[in-house]
């Protein structure tokens, strides 16, 4: 994993690495759970449930990452570039040990009084992640002094490697310069309760549905972080704390990495020597930790009406559906002197809205299994809690180190959106269906990334990231889908089916003025590229079989290269 830079030799630029992750990973992850409903016919007509769902992750493992740092530039020529010898090497090995799960349970009821249906619902759910945002990580500084090359000839894997004899990978040249003792808990509890009622009813010779309901939803998250970072003043060296573990093969040999660590030896080295070889750095403690707890409830409350109608050949359906949303927080704001940690001061904030969300949809029937539909709606996409919240998570354990920077001016995604479909029912079981979509989005969450000062006291070169609004962006795409249960073939070939779709898509960004200039004030970023993540050629192709007691599946996918981030 690199790190990328921009050199000069004789007023020449040129890309280069000047330092790579040589990463070693290690898994042992568990999980288990299990789902349950119990359904009760108070009578015909009338029905009462009970859902619930419950899930536990342990993704657990070890990371070891053995880390070359380049010195300064002295020459290049074409993909070769030698630096001077103020390089050095570092190791690390941290420890995952998250601890996800979720629960969740509903309660509800169906009541279908002939013309009038009825259903209303409470659900309660939790989730949590323990430990899951940072890790216990122990950090070697390794020999230094140290002149690198570097070789770009497979800019696929470019290759730092010790110039001067240096044993880069010797573990009695590595010692503990520092370790962390995390503690992270994050916990999520949501209410919701929806009821909606339907009346069916005749106006004339047109069968009608008149529909209704509102919906209230309540959703509070905490997050709490409290780290402890120690400088050692000892000396400790890797050579007592090998686990006897190697990677001979890593990247098939184009690389070559040290020996790795066993870590239940760093802690039994920890509790015996943490009071006594290493000093507790507080204001790193703080600066950390402070700006990462955090505390956010978010209630909606919703309403719609819905009606649907039919004219011959023809059915219309029309809705208004409201939303009001609120949202408040509790942050810590940390102030610096010096680079030095002074205080934390608690920071409030709050926003309500509320949107009008109007569809309607127009079905016309072609023939007895052939129907166009055309729609328009309105909707709404919140920003996520943790983009919202004025605070700030460190990640040490990225390449390069990272930053995660909350935005409390941050507003929801809201977006117009059309479609036409035609479809075609084949019998008894089949479906062919092919369309136009186009979704025009207004505020849409752009991630922005931006590299922190290297003159910075404690983040210096960290990758710092913050979701803004951007003015507006598109999508466009096609989509065809086709589902048929081939019952036609003789025998045992009747159970076989087919299920496929593809889609093709298109999408185009706009910038605030003045994102990402080279100065500021100046204009910034003119074009307008693709949406993250969205392929423009998708396809999916599965082969079905159902017989008697018997079923499989067999599926394969396709995603274009898109851009990821």
């Amino acid at each position: 994993m690199p790190t990328q830079a921009i050199g000069n030799v004789d007023g020449r630029n040129f890309a280069y690495i000047n330092g790579e992750d040589f990463r070693t990973y290690k898994y042992d992850r568990t999980r288990y759970g299990f789902a349950g409903s119990v359904d009760y016919n108070l009578k015909p007509g009338s029905t009462v449930y009970a859902r619930g769902l419950f899930s536990d992750f342990h993704d657990y493992g070890s990371t070891y990452v053995y880390t070359p740092n380049a010195g300064a530039i002295v020459a290049n020529s074409g993909p070769l570039t030698t630096f001077d010898n103020t390089g050095f090497m570092q190791y690390r090995e941290y420890i995952r040990r998250p601890d996800q799960q979720i629960f969740s349970v509903a309660v509800g009821a169906t009541h279908d009084l002939s013309s009038t249906v009825i259903d209303y619902e409470f659900a309660v759910s939790r989730a949590h992640n323990f430990g899951g945002q940072d890790f216990a990580a122990t950090i070697f500084s390794g020999p230094a002094n140290v002149q690198f090359g570097l070789n770009q000839s497979n800019s696929y894997r470019p290759s730092l490697t010790a110039q001067d004899g240096t044993n880069i990978f010797d573990p009695p040249a590595y010692s503990i310069s520092h370790t962390s003792v995390p503690s992270y808990r994050s916990i999520q509890l949501n209410y919701q309760g929806p009821a909606s009622l339907a009346r069916r009813y005749t106006v004339g010779t047109h069968y009608s549905t008149f529909k209704l309901g509102f919906k209230v939803r309540d959703s509070h998250k905490t997050q709490n972080q409290n780290d402890q970072y120690y400088d050692a003043t000892g000396t400790f060296t890797e050579d007592q704390l090998l686990s006897g573990q190697t990677n001979p093969n890593y990247y098939d040999k184009s690389f070559i990495t040290g020996p790795l660590t066993d870590y239940n030896k760093i802690n039994r080295l920890l509790g015996s020597s943490l009071q006594s070889g290493f000093t507790l750095n507080t204001d790193k403690d703080h600066i950390v930790s402070d700006p990462a707890k955090w505390d956010t409830n978010e209630r909606v409350y919703a309403g719609y009406l819905m009606n649907s109608i039919s004219f011959g050949k023809v059915r219309v359906q029309g809705g208004l559906r409201i939303e009001a949303t609120s949202e408040n927080f509790h942050a810590n704001k940390v102030t610096l002197n010096g680079g030095a940690y002074d205080r934390a001061d608690p920071i409030t904030g709050s926003t309500s809205y509320i949107n009008l969300m109007p569809s309607v949809q127009v079905q016309y029937l072609l023939g007895r299994d052939t129907n166009l539909r055309a729609s328009y709606g309105r909707g709404i996409s919140r920003p996520n809690f943790q983009d919202i919240v004025p605070a700030v998570q460190i990640d040490p354990n990225t390449s390069p180190k990272s930053l995660q920077v909350g935005n409390p001016g941050l507003q929801p995604t809201r977006a117009n959106n059309y479609d036409i479909l035609i479809e075609r029912f084949f019998q008894p079981l089949g479906i062919l269906q092919g369309g136009f979509f186009y979704k025009a989005l207004s505020d849409p969450i752009y991630p922005t990334v931006s590299f922190v000062a290297p003159s910075d006291p404690n983040f210096p070169g960290y990758l710092r990231q913050q979701s803004i609004n951007g003015p507006s962006a598109h999508i466009a795409g096609l989509e065809v889908a086709w589902q048929h249960r081939l019952l036609s073939l003789p025998g045992l070939l009747s159970g076989l089916g087919v299920s496929a779709n593809y889609s093709h898509t298109t999408s185009r960004v706009t910038f605030p003025t003045g994102f990402s200039s080279a100065t500021p004030g100046a204009v910034g970023r003119i074009d307008h590229p693709g949406l993250q993540r969205q392929a423009p050629n998708t396809w999916n192709l599965g082969m079905t079989y159902d017989k008697s007691r018997f079923s499989m599946r067999f599926g394969v996918s396709h995603n274009d290269a898109n851009i990821y981030a």
